[in-house]
């Protein structure tokens, strides 16, 4: 899990609104608002259920383009 303070957030500025947005955070906040961040490590339990994600490779291929365009046009 990543953590910020709330206060870096106006400093953001953040486009996705689906699977790419916790990409884009991390890199908004580390290589553009050059914030402090901390990695702290959260247990998880088994999954309940099914995934959400119908197609994987797509919505990898999706999230790889926008990190790469985030990297390149803020």
């Amino acid at each position: 899990m990543w953590m910020f303070k709330k206060d870096i957030l106006n400093d953001l500025k953040l486009h996705s609104d689906s699977w790419p947005l916790s990409h884009e955070i991390k890199i908004e906040a580390c290589y553009y608002a050059r914030c402090r961040w901390k990695e702290v490590p959260v247990r998880y339990g088994t999954r309940v259920g099914k995934t959400k994600l119908v197609n994987n490779w797509r919505v990898g291929f999706i999230d790889l383009l926008h990190i790469a365009k985030k990297r390149v046009v803020r």
